[in-house]
C-alpha cells in the first residue's frame, strides 16, 4: 500500500515496523515525514499515525469495507481517511522510497521489516532489516513537565553511555529511563513493557535481545516511579530494582565489551 501511495507521489508517507512484546504479533504504523521523530524510522507523535494489526476479520486499519481490497485500493483508502497524513506525504523522498522498494523485495522473500520488538538474542541478530534513512541517532524529547531526555538507538550504545558499575539506584533508574525512546513515543504500551520484562525473567539475560534488555530495564524503572511508596523499605528496593538493573547493565555492558 505503502508503495503505491509513493508511486502516485506521496513519497513522505514513513512506516514503522515491529513486533509487539506482549503476544507477538506483527505491527505497522503509517505516518508523515513531519511526524517522524529524528531517529528516520519513528512516529514522533503516535496518535497522528495509523497503526496496522491482524485482524481476525481480514480488515485493515479498522476500515471495515477493506477485506478483499488490493494494495491500490487501500491507498486511495488511507488518502480518503487520513487526509493529514496525505497532505504532508505529498512530498519527493527518493532515498526513503529507494528504501522501501529494497525492503519489500525481502518481504516478498518472508523476511518482513522488524524495526524493535524482537526479544530473542539470536534472532534479532539474524534480522536482515535495514533501518530506513535517519535524520538523526540521538534526539531529545521535552516531556510535559519540561524534562529533556536523550534517546540512544541500541546500535549508538557505547560503553561510557552506561552507568559505572557502582552506580546507585538513582543512577541507574535515569539511565534506562531517560536514554530508552519507544515507550515515550508510545509505540509500546505498558502491558508490552510488562511482557519484555517476563520475557527475560524466563529466558534468561544471557539469550534476549538488546532491545528486551531495555525494555525490561525500563519497566523496573516506571514500575518503581508508579509504586514508589510500596517498595519503600531499604531491602525491598534492593530486591526488586537495584539487583535486577545491576544484572541487566552487566549483560549490555558484557555485550559492549565485544
Amino acid at each position: 500500500m505503502v508503495h503505491e501511495l509513493h508511486k502516485a507521489g506521496y513519497q513522505g508517507i514513513r512506516v514503522c515496523c515491529g513486533i509487539t512484546d506482549r503476544n507477538a504479533n506483527w505491527v505497522c504504523h503509517i505516518f508523515s515525514a513531519d511526524n517522524t521523530a529524528p531517529s528516520g524510522w519513528a512516529p514522533a507523535n503516535v496518535e497522528r499515525a495509523i497503526k496496522y494489526t491482524p485482524q481476525g476479520d481480514g480488515t485493515y486499519f479498522g476500515w471495515k469495507d477493506s477485506s478483499n481490497d488490493t494494495a491500490r485500493q487501500l491507498a486511495a483508502k488511507l488518502l480518503s481517511h487520513n487526509p493529514e497524513i496525505a497532505r504532508e506525504g505529498a512530498i519527493e523522498d527518493w532515498a526513503y522510497t529507494g528504501w522501501l522498494s529494497y525492503t519489500l523485495g525481502l518481504a516478498e522473500h518472508g523476511q518482513l521489516p522488524v524495526f524493535y520488538g524482537e526479544l530473542d538474542k539470536e534472532k534479532e541478530a539474524n534480522r536482515a532489516t535495514i533501518l530506513p534513512p535517519p535524520t538523526a541517532r540521538r534526539f531529545e524529547l521535552e516531556d510535559g513537565d519540561n524534562c529533556v531526555f536523550t534517546f540512544i538507538e541500541n546500535e549508538d550504545l557505547v560503553l561510557r553511555a552506561l552507568p559505572s558499575e557502582t552506580a546507585d539506584l538513582e543512577e541507574m533508574m535515569n539511565f534506562v529511563g531517560d536514554t530508552y525512546y519507544i515507550y515515550r513515543l508510545g509505540i509500546l504500551d505498558y502491558d508490552e513493557l510488562e511482557a519484555a520484562n517476563r520475557y527475560v525473567q524466563n529466558k534468561g539475560l544471557e539469550v534476549v535481545s538488546m532491545h528486551a534488555l531495555r525494555a525490561s530495564g525500563y519497566y523496573l524503572n516506571r514500575s518503581l516511579a508508579w509504586g514508589g511508596e510500596v517498595y519503600g523499605y531499604p531491602d525491598q528496593l534492593e530486591r526488586r530494582f537495584t539487583q535486577p538493573l545491576r544484572l541487566i547493565l552487566a549483560e549490555m555492558r558484557k555485550r559492549l565489551t565485544k
